[in-house]
């Protein structure tokens, strides 16, 4: 089932907004009694964006409290491992970038295998993330990162490993290449401040948020399939690498832990769905620009297999 909050926006206006949230009994006969949503990188992330967008109508359709926690660190596992962590009496999901989470799942040793979870929902269709520069500094395009780095290693923000942003950077370092000093910050906030202060050359972050701060930053290149249609002059990964499979792009989700009941799982899901139809929800999302789409658990399972396929190429 997929959820398109644009399409209900053009829908009916007034009527619409009128209307009162209806909670299918799927979800008022299954009392969650409490539900915390543990995510690794706060506001302004996509992932932070989209589960405060939800959580009112996510509160009205449970007619309980949710509370969205950010936890930082241990390279953005640390809010996947308080989720697992979670006492048995507390009903617990860990929103994230679901492909870099596969891919620090596969990488990192974890103790629980990222495919043993429980997918409850995707909440957004696939976005790239971008290289960036200051607007007005010495580096204007991807060329001009190249003759940079030939001077001496150009200087990258990024985020920690559980992001698409590292994934990026990876692609970066295997496929361009190019000499990096790469670091890592917790935050995009941090990220952009690296770039803007000129502590680091270019950053990478999701190329909507770029796209926000048009005076402020410079795209230099996406990792999407195809251009960005918002930066048609920007070239993607793929273009200078020379190989059309070198893109990606990334997706907000939802999972639960294994032992996750499956009755809960999907009052869960279903209450996503419904929260995504909320006049307020879809109005909230357009203010954010946020592009929020709502699919169910086996949409989420079929993206995971997807990516599977790209983190092959990745750790081949």
């Amino acid at each position: 089932m997929n959820i398109d909050r644009r399409r209900f926006v053009k829908l009916s206006g007034s009527a619409l907004a009128a209307a009162p949230l209806v909670v299918p009994p799927a979800v008022a006969d299954k009392r969650i009694p409490r539900l915390r949503i543990t995510e690794p990188l706060g506001k302004p992330s996509v992932i932070w964006t989209t589960l405060t967008t939800l959580r009112p109508a996510l509160q009205a359709t449970l007619n309980c409290g949710v509370e969205i926690e950010t936890i930082t660190g241990n390279d953005g596992f640390a809010a996947l491992k308080a989720m697992l962590g979670a006492p048995g009496n507390e009903v617990c999901l860990f929103g994230g970038a679901i492909m870099a989470t596969q891919y620090i799942g596969a990488t990192a040793g974890f103790d629980t295998s990222i495919e043993t979870l429980t997918p409850v929902a995707k909440l957004s269709n696939g976005f790239s993330v971008a290289v960036f520069a200051k607007r007005g500094g010495r580096l204007e395009s991807w060329g001009d990162v190249v003759e940079a780095s030939k001077e001496k290693p150009v200087a990258l923000s990024t985020l920690q490993r559980n992001t698409a942003a590292y994934i990026a950077k990876l692609m970066i370092e295997r496929w361009a290449p190019l000499p990096l000093d790469a670091r890592q910050q917790p935050t995009i906030g941090e990220v952009i401040a690296d770039v803007v202060e000129g502590r680091t050359d270019i950053g990478i972050i999701p190329t909507a948020l770029v796209a926000k701060q048009p005076d402020l930053l410079s795209c230099l290149v996406t990792f999407g399939a195809k251009r960005s249609p918002i930066f048609g002059n920007t070239p993607t990964f793929a273009e200078i690498a020379g190989n059309r499979k070198l893109s990606f792009t990334e997706s907000v989700g939802v999972l639960g832990a294994p032992s996750l009941a499956a009755d809960s799982a999907a009052t869960l899901t279903q209450a996503f769905i419904t929260a995504a139809k909320d006049p307020d929800t879809m109005g909230n999302a357009d203010l954010a620009d946020f592009p929020l789409v709502v699919n169910d658990a086996d949409i989420l399972r079929e993206t995971m297999e997807r990516n599977r396929g790209v983190l092959k190429l990745l750790l081949g």
